[in-house]
């Protein structure tokens, strides 16, 4: 299912996948299975990649950073985190994800994007919680989560969209 998945997205996106099950050891005499996925995009002279870890570690990454110009993803530093359900109680807020940047400006067209609210919707439906940011020294954008969700795949294409959205409104 994931694999159909990921090669409806490469496709879709005119990305390449690639496919890795391999054998870990784990240590004291144990190892571990583990499916890697891999797909790259293209996308405006950026390169958005998406790694996909199942077995051992359970872990998404999800980046974009620019091949082209070194300034193609000229993009002021930001992040996007989960608020956690505790702290969520006591703030009784409808959106699972905060964002900080101190270019408020960015900060404004992020929490405005159609892409953003659907992340809300999908981190608040599926108990996704992410951490997506782009630091002042990097060219690079990152997502990062844990893949102990259901319909863990169903985040794959609305970060994606998140990632065009930047791109664009740079």
């Amino acid at each position: 299912m994931i694999k159909d998945f990921f090669i409806k997205l490469e496709s879709k996106e005119n990305g390449k996948y690639i496919f890795k099950a391999e054998t870990l050891y784990t240590g004291k005499g144990t190892r571990g299975e583990e499916d890697t996925h891999f797909l790259t995009l293209k996308y405006k002279g950026c390169q958005i990649k998406v790694i996909y870890k199942l077995g051992v570690s359970n872990v998404g990454l999800i980046t974009c950073d620019s091949i082209e110009a070194k300034d193609q993803l000229a993009i002021k530093p930001f992040e996007i985190y989960s608020i956690s359900h505790l702290f969520n109680l006591f703030l009784r807020k409808n959106n699972r994800l905060a964002v900080r940047s101190k270019d408020l400006k960015l900060k404004r067209s992020i929490l405005n994007s159609k892409e953003f609210i659907e992340l809300c919707k999908i981190s608040k439906a599926l108990n996704f919680s992410p951490i997506i940011y782009n630091k002042a020294e990097s060219e690079k954008i990152v997502a990062e989560y844990f893949l102990e969700f259901k319909d863990n795949i169903l985040v794959i294409e609305p970060i994606i969209a998140f990632y065009k959205c930047l791109i664009d409104n740079k």
